[in-house]
């Protein structure tokens, strides 16, 4: 059992945003649902942050998908931001992956990126 698990929660623009930290078990999996279910009024979407879950337990993954009332909540308004999301995001849910930002703040779309001129160079070294 978990003993660090926390969850931080905010409204913003009818949305709900809640950011869950520690590994995901079975009572920390049933007490994110339970804040999702009394938290969501009906309206809006709501955002789960993976960012800062640690370790996600098969108990965990299972209660939390398991236990997810998609009568209130329905899946296509439950979003999932980062890669942990993959693993636990219920099917029709979606999954949002944030991209890498380049440290020239481009993305990588600009021309004569400096940023991928490094990686291209980190990538050769590498493969010497």
């Amino acid at each position: 059992m978990s003993t660090k698990f926390q969850i931080k929660h905010r409204k913003s623009g009818g949305n709900l945003h809640i950011h869950p930290e520690g590994a995901l078990d079975g009572s920390s999996a049933f007490q994110l649902v339970n804040l999702i279910h009394k938290k969501y009024n009906g309206k809006g979407r709501v955002f789960v942050n993976t960012e800062n879950i640690k370790k996600i337990f098969p108990f965990g993954k299972s209660v939390f998908q398991g236990q997810l009332n998609f009568k209130t909540l329905p899946a296509d308004k439950l979003f999932f931001k980062g890669n942990k999301g993959l693993e636990i995001a219920p099917n029709g849910s979606r999954v949002i992956i944030p991209r890498k930002h380049h440290q020239c703040k481009c993305n990588g779309d600009c021309r004569n990126c400096a940023c991928k001129t490094r990686e291209r160079e980190s990538l050769e070294r590498n493969n010497l």
